[in-house]
């Protein structure tokens, strides 16, 4: 498993999905249940090898238009029906379009090539929310141009359709969706998440380190004084708990050593910004209070008392001063925070019991914010809207890479003897004392992930090799454990020389809930590793300030926010179609890039 900060240089994925105008959108749900017969188009392209990679690009009408590896819903006899993702970048257009198309087809199957023929091929229904006529202009595009459909991979379609009963049951999943400790204050504040009750280990100069938090916070035995790392100062407490308070006197060149060292190795950060003067901050009367806390928490800001604000043609309200998405139903004097893609209800900020509210039980009005509000972007986490089923798309599209089977390379380090424990509901164990995701599937084979490709061992030790395939029994491992995310990564395919892989936006926390509404985390808190030197953090849901954006002209975002939530210090970018370098950052060795896709 990745360290969360680790994957947080790579966790912002922002998915450039344009939503078109609202007359584009109304009245638009699944797509058809028949599609009229096509008209006749220019001749289709040659086909390609069968090991050509995923997504299949064919251009027409001026527009680009990228076809995503099938998804098996049924084979039977010589009979295939599936779906597959599309991707539509129109000329002179700014924003991409997301749908999905379905399809059956007579299949051929070459078992000595390994390669499947598509005959017969009929387009079944399409979705495409946010394009006038449910996508009808691009219709032919699928049918006529049968290049990037006619030679699939047999081992691609075997895998998928062992995965089929798993994969239909595993589209949406029953999450966890406890209410974390919501924190709410009117003045600046901080929050310090610390993994579970605090572990201290022996630091330098006789000083003692909290290490199950990204926090930097230090012990001193001798003055049984807690330190704090904030902006460029120290806070200091008696109590883990606090109050914290700027440290009296000076802080030591100790307590400084330690600091350098520890954000110069990246193991921890100082709250805030460090190029801040807490000093400054403490003239000028607005230190900000700091939270820590050991359970799952999310700490909400508003700069002075909430201010609200008007949601026209609704009887919502919004509060305006706080970057934290905050509704009022004026209906019900009920205030709704959306945390995670989660909503949570309670009757006041200050002192409410918060309560988890599905999506489908919200108050029908927020299903009519107008997408031009300063609040629409909360749309893309109300079950029904346009916003939201486009976000399920768009979350299912994969980010893919060729990757060069002799350069890649993994070196796996475990803290003491590989540590194998159960993944609860599989045959599957996994190994805890380490950072990388290693699996065992009985056999004594062993299947480990990193940065978003497979690699397998007869030994959990290695050496490693890129895996070609992955049994099929890893994606069935449910959001209860907290290897879920590596049921994300896909192998599409291989040659002799290079593997195909990619990983969808799951691989970084996403999840579909059983509301069809795309949230960040399982909601569930797994037990940490914490060794004699080492923790390893398990996935989070809460607080890291994981949140949705959507906009006519930006699309679909998730954003992270960390450290002082009067002014986020941390957020990270990926574009959909840009491959992270993280992604080809291996322990010895770089693999080369073949291709981006």
């Amino acid at each position: 498993m990745r360290s969360i900060l680790e994957r947080f240089r790579v966790y912002l994925l922002v998915f450039s999905i344009s939503l078109g105008s609202p007359s584009f959108v109304i009245g638009q749900t699944s797509g058809r249940s028949a599609l009229p017969s096509p008209k006749p188009q220019t001749a289709a392209k040659p086909a390609p090898p069968a090991d050509d990679p995923w997504p299949r690009v064919v251009t027409y009408q001026g527009a680009t238009i990228s076809i995503y590896q099938p998804q098996v819903e049924s084979w039977q006899g010589n009979q295939l029906s599936a779906r597959a993702a599309v991707r539509v970048k129109a000329p002179g257009k700014q924003e991409t379009d997301y749908g999905v198309i379905w399809f059956t087809a007579r299949t051929e199957v070459d078992k000595v090539n390994r390669v499947v023929t598509l005959l017969d091929f009929n387009l079944t229904k399409q979705s495409f929310p946010t394009i006038a006529n449910n996508g009808y202009a691009y219709t032919n595009a699928f049918v006529q141009n049968m290049s990037w459909n006619q030679m699939i991979p047999l081992d691609l379609l075997e895998a998928e359709l062992a995965v089929t009963n798993d994969a239909a049951q595993q589209k949406t999943y029953q999450l966890q969706n406890n209410p974390p400790v919501i924190i709410f204050s009117i003045t600046p504040a901080v929050l310090a998440l610390i993994d579970g009750s605090p572990v201290l280990r022996p630091s330098a100069d006789n000083m003692q380190k909290v290490i199950n938090t990204r926090a930097l916070i230090l012990f001193d035995p001798g003055k049984k004084m807690y330190y704090l790392a904030l902006m460029d100062g120290w806070m200091e407490a008696r109590s883990i708990e606090g109050p914290w308070s700027p440290a009296k006197h000076e802080p030591t060149k100790d307590l400084n050593n330690i600091r350098q060292g520890a954000e110069s190795s990246n193991s921890n950060q100082p709250l805030g910004n460090p190029q801040e003067s807490l000093k400054d901050a403490q003239e000028d009367g607005v230190v900000p209070t700091v939270y820590v806390s050991t359970a799952p928490s999310e700490l909400l800001v508003t700069t002075g008392e909430p201010q609200l604000a008007a949601i026209p043609g609704t009887s919502l309200q919004y509060v305006s001063n706080t970057g934290t998405d905050i509704l009022l139903d004026t209906a019900n004097q009920s205030y709704y925070v959306l945390i995670a893609g989660r909503w949570f209800q309670s009757s006041s900020l200050q002192n409410g019991s918060w309560t988890y509210v599905p999506g489908t039980s919200l108050p029908p009005d927020f299903a009519k914010i107008p997408p031009y509000s300063s609040k629409a972007s909360v749309l893309v986490s109300v079950p029904g809207t346009p916003q939201a089923k486009e976000a399920v798309i768009a979350n299912s599209i994969p980010q893919t890479a060729t990757i060069k089977r002799s350069a890649a390379k993994l070196t796996v380090t475990y803290s003491g003897p590989p540590d194998f424990q159960p993944i609860q509901g599989t045959m599957l164990t996994y190994a805890v004392n380490t950072s990388t995701p290693v699996i065992n599937v009985p056999g004594n084979t062993y299947y480990a992930v990193e940065n978003g490709v497979w690699f397998m061992s007869a030994n959990a030790t290695g050496p490693w090799v890129v895996a070609t395939l992955v049994p099929p029994v890893v994606y069935t491992i449910p959001p209860s454990s907290p290897l879920h995310y590596v049921t994300y990564v896909q192998v599409y395919g291989y040659t002799p020389n290079v593997v195909y892989v990619g990983y969808t936006p799951g691989y970084y926390g996403t999840v579909v809930s059983t509301d069809n509404v795309v949230v960040y985390g399982t909601g569930y808190y797994y037990a940490p590793y914490i060794g004699p030197t080492i923790w390893v953090p398990t996935p989070y849901t809460y607080g890291v300030g994981a949140g949705f954006a959507w906009s006519a002209a930006a699309g679909w975002a998730l954003g992270f926010g960390m450290g002082m939530a009067i002014a986020i210090s941390l957020i990270a970018t990926l574009w959909l179609g840009v491959l992270p370098n993280a992604v080809l950052h291996y322990t010895q060795g770089a693999p080369t890039i073949l291709a981006r896709h």
